[in-house]
């Protein structure tokens, strides 16, 4: 199957001398490089300075190990329209009413800052490995003293039917979230709400906030060095 990376970007362009170019390898393994459309919308920063919002609309199964050659190659196409500019900021997610992002990155003088938002097939291993054991508890997870049972949903990398009524979920407990209601109060509240068994609106609240989790699976930074491309 072939995936075609569709990019909404909303530029903000007021760019100094200097710039980085990004090497093709850095770029390996990027969803469809040939197919990648982007669209400029120049205007003008209210401060003044150099800065480049980039958005990636990208496939709701998207693998972890693909972000980082996808974000790359968004620098490649930004830096190749605007060489010059010094500040980048991307964001990779699939789709653009959705506020969790799958890849976050930032670029700075040559300085490249990615978050990851979603796990690789490693990560959702370990995580479904340790439903139904047991762990301390306290606020951040060092209480011995007061042992609690993992008992959430497994996740999984979402199909585009599940990320439609992932998306369908987010618009409803947006609608019912006061901040106070535990998880499993408000998947209830959602699913006596629409007809849904209670245990589907768990997998689908753990599908959003668990699996699409924004910043919650790793980053890394490291310099971008001038290079051919």
């Amino acid at each position: 199957m072939k995936f075609i990376m569709l990019l909404s970007l909303l530029v903000f362009v007021s760019c100094s001398n200097g710039g980085a170019n990004i090497s093709t390898d850095l770029c390996k393994g990027a969803i469809s490089i040939s197919d990648l459309s982007i669209e400029f919308k120049e205007v003008q920063s209210a401060a003044g300075g150099s800065l480049i919002n980039a958005e990636g609309i990208v496939p709701c199964d998207i693998k972890k190990e693909q972000v980082k050659p996808t974000i790359m190659q968004t620098l490649k196409n930004v830096l190749v329209k605007y060489p010059s500019c010094q500040e980048v900021y991307v964001r990779l997610t699939p789709d653009h009413t959705f506020n969790h992002y799958v890849g976050h990155a930032t670029y700075i003088a040559g300085k490249v800052k990615i978050h990851y938002g979603i796990p690789s097939d490693a990560e959702i291993d370990k995580k479904n490995a340790n439903i139904g054991k047991a762990v301390p508890g306290g606020l951040f997870g060092d209480d011995k003293k007061r042992m609690i049972i993992i008992d959430h949903p497994r996740i999984y990398r979402p199909d585009s039917v599940t990320f439609e009524k992932i998306m369908r979920f987010a618009v409803e407990k947006k609608a019912v979230d006061d901040h106070v209601m535990d998880w499993k109060t408000l998947s209830k509240k959602i699913a006596k709400k629409n007809g849904m068994l209670s245990s589907d609106a768990e997998q689908l609240y753990y599908l959003l906030e668990i699996y699409y989790c924004s910043g919650c699976y790793g980053e890394e930074t490291f310099q971008l060095k001038d290079s051919s491309m």
